[in-house]
């Protein structure tokens, strides 16, 4: 998404530059306060940003609350952002089980 040169920028654009310069905790902490805005192109911008990278318990609790959001490109973003930490989990536990199992091989 080109950088907007007005101060009309979309509510999406700015989440999304935000969380990518503040990829840690700072970045959690308001896109969850934004997932209960009642602007749903909040929602829906913090839904997807949060689906991107952060994988907690907190953070799925929070998406899976809106599931049920009264706009239903919110409800989709967050399902979407869920399925995208649920392959994000199943790779993680692929990686460590070949971890493993290259690690028991060498000590054969």
């Amino acid at each position: 998404m080109d950088k907007p040169k007005s101060k009309g920028q979309p509510i999406g654009w700015s989440v999304d530059e935000f969380f990518k310069t503040q990829k840690d905790e700072r970045a959690k902490a308001p896109l969850l306060h934004a997932l209960k805005q009642p602007v749903p192109e909040l929602r829906l911008a913090a839904a997807e940003a949060l689906g991107r990278v952060i994988n907690e318990d907190d953070v799925k609790k929070a998406l899976k609350e809106v599931l049920n959001d009264e706009d239903e490109r919110v409800q989709k973003t967050a399902k979407e952002a869920l399925e995208r930490i649920s392959e994000l989990e199943q790779l993680e536990k692929d990686d460590a089980a070949e971890a493993k199992r290259k690690g028991q091989e060498l000590k054969s």
